[in-house]
């Protein structure tokens, strides 16, 4: 057997993920510190409110995606021949859905909402889905696992943005003018990306192809209403909260939410580095099933290991990063880390499903989700709120990934293998203890 090729594959997702990893370490230690800076500068009520508003606009964001991240990286990986096909097809019907939605968000904003900070925010973060509508540009370098002019154009946009945060805060600027410079760095970032792949497609002409994008939204409208409700119950207990109770205990809840989501990118980060050679893999049902395990093992053995490190360190950590009017969000910070355990596991079997082509599946999942997501924060977020948020988002994770699977025949094989992944410390731990008691017959 020549392992050349899957030396190359494995090469390939390491340099991918190494670049990614980058790009988020950038944000991290950048847009990290300055949105810490930016929450004290704020304060949890206005924090509160741009961040429900963030929540809200979220959704459009999603809903301009169309289900088709997954979809257009694996078919640019199987027919690069058909390229600019793909990127023209894929361009023109997010750019059409990213009008629809800032109209529809914008509607909301006018009519539905009262308060006039909540209203102008709302209507500025709303043009987050325009720069959503060129991420196929994006989609092509990850197709090709080189991930290199992505990061550099995005943190170049990235880093005049978050001098011009900087600015403001020093400035003292209100909370609106947070919310146009985060649209600016998206629309500036996806541009810089769109004008850097053009320049490696000379000779490609982009064409619409009705008949693709027919076969495309069929194969992704699950996918893509699943994608929806994801958000939903991962995104309104902020606005539930901020409604039900206050804006100050949003913004609290908002503060714990910030550190938890930047680690929960870090699935997003190994899956898309991952997915290109699990669809390669796919081909050969031993080699799929080994490159499988192995990331699901990965995934929750880093989930376990960064709710055994916040059990410790979560209050201390939120007291010195945003200060003591935000130390309520310790306990939520810790919970919701071992949270990440139960969605590291759920994007690995998203992957999983694209990966042999039953998506639609996620639909159920998400519609199951959102039920059970939207039942306990009515229950719990009245009488708990921030922390009653919490909790509904922790179980309904879990159910999500480790209850749900059981019911689909398509998801009950990696179901078993999710939870043979949760054993990977105690495989671990005896695996170590075997080396310790092999003899040293060197000695």
């Amino acid at each position: 057997m020549n392992p050349a090729p899957s030396s190359g594959a494995f090469r390939r997702v390491v340099v991918s993920f190494g670049w990614l990893l980058a790009d988020r370490g950038i944000r991290l230690l950048g847009g990290f510190a300055v949105g810490l800076w930016l929450a004290r500068y704020l304060g949890p009520s206005d924090f509160g409110f741009l961040s429900a508003a963030t929540a809200a606009a979220w959704l459009g964001v999603v809903a301009t995606q169309l289900g088709l991240d997954g979809l257009v990286q694996r078919e640019l990986v199987q027919h690069p021949e058909n390229t600019g096909r793909i990127l023209g097809t894929v361009t023109l019907l997010s750019s059409a859905t990213a009008l629809v939605v800032w109209i529809i968000l914008a509607l909301f904003a006018w009519f539905a909402v009262d308060a006039p900070t909540m209203r102008t925010l709302l209507l500025w973060l709303a043009l987050l889905a325009v720069p959503q509508a060129l991420a196929a540009w994006e989609y092509l370098f990850q197709a090709r696992s080189d991930l290199r002019p992505v990061v550099v154009g995005q943190n170049i946009c990235f880093a005049v943005c978050l001098a011009a945060r900087a600015g403001l805060i020093a400035l003292q600027a209100p909370v609106v003018a947070f919310a146009i410079v985060a649209v600016a760095e998206r629309l500036f970032g996806a541009l810089v990306v769109m004008r850097w792949a053009r320049k490696h497609l000379t000779g490609t002409s982009l064409s619409f192809d009705a008949s693709l994008a027919r076969a495309m939204l069929r194969e992704a409208w699950p996918v893509w209403i699943s994608a929806l409700l994801v958000t939903v119950y991962q995104k309104i207990d902020l606005v539930l909260i901020a409604r039900w109770r206050d804006e100050a205990e949003a913004g609290i809840y908002a503060a714990a939410m910030r550190i938890v989501e930047l680690w929960w990118s870090i699935a997003v980060i190994g899956a898309t580095a991952l997915l290109p050679d699990l669809m390669r893999a796919s081909q050969d049902r031993a080699r799929y099933s080994s490159v499988l395990q192995r990331y699901l093992d990965l995934s929750a053995g880093a989930g376990i290991a960064a709710g055994l490190v916040m059990t410790v360190c979560a209050v201390p950590v939120i007291r010195l990063l945003f200060g003591q009017e935000y130390a309520e969000a310790g306990g939520i910070l810790a919970l919701q880390t071992w949270a990440g355990v139960f969605v590291f596991l759920s994007v690995a079997r998203a992957r999983h499903l694209i990966a042999i082509k039953r998506r639609g599946v996620e639909l159920w999942f998400s519609a199951l989700g959102v039920s059970l997501n939207l039942g306990l924060n009515a229950w719990l977020i009245p009488l708990h709120g921030a922390w009653g948020a919490a909790w509904a988002g922790f179980a309904t994770q879990g159910a999500v990934a480790l209850v749900f699977p059981w019911f689909f025949r398509d998801t009950r094989f990696i179901a078993g293998r999710e939870w043979f992944a949760l054993t990977i410390p105690f495989r671990s731990l005896s695996l170590l203890q075997s080396l310790r008691r092999r003899p040293n017959y060197g000695a």
